[in-house]
This record gives structure tokens, sequence and C-alpha cells, in this order.
């Protein structure tokens, strides 16, 4: 199997956004052009996702209780943080999203769903597809 960087497929996916936005395609080839235009926004949203969790802080002025905007900073300056103001910074952990990963099916899972979910059309099943997709990203499915 082939390896990618994800600076890789991100330049892809942003190649294959711009290429469904400026294509002259109308029609019936539309709808199919603008679902795939989607789902690599989606594809460049899950690459672009921090997978490491984020720490902010801010100060609060002791005489008279204003804070500061929120100010990201990376793990290892948390301590410096602290020693410099030790009674007046404010901290918060930002946690990525857990990542969404659909259950493994067997052969028998596979044959079912292909009995009840037989699509009439392409469209139908292109429709079935996005749908389901989407579903398991918002742990619905």
């Amino acid at each position: 199997m082939t390896k990618f960087a994800k600076e890789q497929l991100s330049a892809k996916a942003r190649e294959q956004i711009a290429f469904c936005r400026n294509t002259k395609i109308t029609g019936e080839g539309r709808a199919h052009v603008n679902q795939c235009s989607a789902l690599f926004e989606i594809a460049l949203a899950a690459l672009m996702a921090p997978t490491e969790p984020v720490y902010q802080y801010r100060i609060r002025n002791g005489y008279n209780g204003k804070v500061t905007e929120w100010q990201t900073i990376r793990r290892d300056q948390v301590d410096f943080v602290l020693k410099s103001q030790p009674h007046n910074a404010e901290f918060q952990i930002i946690a990525p999203p857990a990542p969404v990963v659909p259950d493994e099916w067997k052969l028998q899972d596979a044959i079912d769903f292909i009995e009840k979910y037989t699509p009439a059309s392409e469209d139908e099943a292109a429709l079935f597809a996005w749908n389901a997709c989407r579903a398991t990203m918002l742990h619905k499915l």
C-alpha cells in the first residue's frame, strides 16, 4: 500500500476542490461534482484538524478582575506562564475530537446490507452512501 504524507493529501484535496468549483459541468453531472467537492472538503477538514491538545491561558488582573484574551501556547510553555503569573493565570486545555471509525464488517454484514439497501439507481446509491458516511461521522449510524 502506498503511503502519502499529510501535506500531499491536503494539496490534492485543495486541488480537487478547486477543480470541482471551476468545472463547467452542468445538469445531472453537476450534482456528482458537488458531492465530490463536499467529500474533499470533509477530507481536508479531517486532515487539518488538531491531533494534539491545545493549551490556552489568560491573565486575570488582581485589582480589577479584568482578563486578557485567551492565548494559545505550546505544552512546554505552560510552566513558564505558571512561574511568571502563579496566582493570576487561568488555563484551559482543548482536547482534539476523537476519531470516528465505523465498526469492522464481516462478509455476512456486507451481504445483509446489500440485500436490505439495493438502490434503484446510481443517484439513490450515491445519496445513501453520502448519508451513511455523514451519519458515521456524526455517530448516528
